[in-house]
């Protein structure tokens, strides 16, 4: 169990539209160790999303176990589930949710607010993470003056400045071109490596996937292949 950072055992989520109950999620079972680069995939409606948040701690499962990095996320309370988020885990979504009026390095120390550091350790970090993404030119510079692939730069040192051991990231490259979703998907095998941390994105682009080292493929809530690729 030391290097299994996620633990899912016959997982269900289910959604209750008016009298109807649609499972989002049915009977899952999966793990993810420790270093791994995992994509979820599948089309629209797939369930691959509702995975991601589950494994996220944004939300719980209907039945089932889920363990992320050995905490039980059903029987868990909030204040832990919010404590695993802020300090373990590090999150990146396709539309980079920014503050819009906060500069690159606001947005970047804003992740850093309840952490027991100094104002100095917190700006420091957040430079430090800048410049990782190379955006150390750019501390200064609100959403609105960055690219596409610049912003998500700054949600990707957001992500990792409190020094995750998950990065959690939906569509990372969906709002991006081919020129910086590449950037970006090579960026995060960096990290990857550089971090020791472990990376689970959904996606159904073949770019995403094909940069991947394990593919878990859903369908209709249901995990259909589970299968290993050539990536390191």
């Amino acid at each position: 169990m030391d290097n299994v950072v996620v633990e899912i055992k016959n997982l269900s989520k289910l959604y209750r539209l008016g009298k109807n109950d649609v499972y989002a999620l049915q009977g899952i079972d999966l793990k993810i160790h420790r270093g791994e680069f995992v994509a979820l995939a599948g089309e629209s409606g797939s369930g691959k999303t509702t995975l991601l948040n589950l494994i996220g701690c944004l939300d719980e499962p209907t039945d089932g176990n889920l363990q992320v990095l050995g905490q039980n996320v059903s029987t868990a309370g909030e204040k832990e589930l919010a404590a695993l988020r802020a300090s373990k885990l590090g999150f990146v979504f396709q539309n980079f949710n920014l503050v819009p009026v906060l500069s690159a390095i606001e947005n970047v120390e804003y992740s850093l607010i309840a952490s027991a550091i100094t104002d100095s350790e917190r700006i420091t970090r957040s430079r430090a993470a800048l410049d990782r993404v190379g955006l150390g030119d750019r501390v200064s510079h609100r959403p609105d003056e960055l690219s596409g692939g610049q912003r998500q730069r700054v949600a990707i040192a957001r992500a990792i400045v409190h020094r995750p051991v998950l990065i959690i990231a939906d569509e990372p490259t969906a709002a991006l071109d081919k020129k910086n979703a590449s950037a970006i998907l090579q960026l995060l095998q960096e990290l990857r490596k550089e971090l020791e941390v472990t990376v689970v994105l959904a996606s159904h682009d073949p770019l995403v996937l094909s940069q991947a080292d394990r593919v878990v493929q859903l369908s209709d809530g249901v995990v259909i292949r589970d299968e290993k690729q050539g990536a390191t």
